[in-house]
């Protein structure tokens, strides 16, 4: 089994179902895409973990 085989195995066409992207794309376009949620949701904890310190900054500010 070559590589790229392996990573259709690993990436099949239904594994997302709801997405069209995922389910209409070549398998260089789901890795692409992968990548690109992957790019997305780090951002988002980022932006959670900037959110909470934030916050624990205004309510240890405020108990002084």
């Amino acid at each position: 089994m070559t590589e790229l085989d392996q990573i259709n195995k690993a990436l099949p066409m239904d594994l997302f179902p709801g997405s069209k992207d995922w389910t209409e794309g070549s398998t260089l376009e789901r890795v692409l895409w992968l990548l690109t949620m992957y790019e997305s949701a780090t951002e988002e904890v980022k932006r959670l973990e900037s959110d909470v310190t934030d916050l624990l900054y205004d309510i240890h500010k405020g108990n002084q």
